[in-house]
C-alpha cells in the first residue's frame, strides 16, 4: 500500500518514511541506497564526515541508486574548550592508555568538521534533500540551498 502525502509528492518518494540519519558511524552508502531503492528517503548522517569523504559517500550512493536521499549535518553551537579540564581528563585515561599502549594524542585543534565546508559539498553535489539538527543554517544558507534545487 501507498500512502500519498505532501512530503511524498515533494520529495519523489514512494512511503512518507525517513531513515534517521546516524552520524558516526551506523550510516553508510549501502544503508541509504537501500532505503532509497525502497521507495522511502534514505538519510546519510554525514557530520562527522570531512568535505571529502561526503563527497565520495554521496557518489557511493548515487552508484546504488537513483532514489532521492538526504545529508543531515550538525548545525554546531558555541562553544570554548576548557584546556584544564581536558587535561584532567586526559590524566584519568592516561592509565588505561599505557595498559593498552595507546599514545596520548593530545588536545584536538578542533571537535567537528566545518559545517561551510560541507554545505559546500551539499551545495555542488546538488544533494536532493538537506536536514540538520542543533540549529539553524540561517536564511542565507537554507536560501542558497533552495536555489540550488535541495529540499530542506
Amino acid at each position: 500500500m501507498t500512502l500519498e502525502t505532501g512530503l511524498t509528492k515533494a520529495l519523489g518518494v514512494k512511503h512518507p518514511l525517513v531513515q534517521g540519519p546516524m552520524a558516526g558511524g551506523p550510516t553508510t552508502p549501502r544503508l541509504v541506497a537501500a532505503v532509497s531503492n525502497a521507495g522511502a528517503l534514505g538519510s546519510l548522517g554525514a557530520a562527522y564526515l570531512s568535505p571529502d569523504t561526503l563527497r565520495e559517500q554521496i557518489a557511493q550512493i548515487r552508484d546504488l541508486t537513483e532514489g532521492p536521499f538526504n545529508v543531515n549535518l550538525f548545525v554546531p553551537l558555541p562553544y570554548e574548550a576548557d584546556p584544564a579540564r581536558i587535561g584532567r581528563v586526559g590524566e584519568l585515561l592516561d592509565p588505561y592508555r599505557q595498559e593498552l599502549g595507546i599514545e596520548d594524542p593530545g588536545t584536538p585543534s578542533t571537535f567537528e568538521e566545518d559545517l561551510y565546508d560541507q554545505l559546500e559539498v551539499v551545495l555542488q553535489e546538488r544533494v536532493p534533500v538537506f536536514s540538520f539538527t542543533f540549529g539553524s543554517p540561517g536564511p542565507d544558507l537554507a536560501g542558497r540551498l533552495r536555489d540550488n534545487g535541495t529540499y530542506t
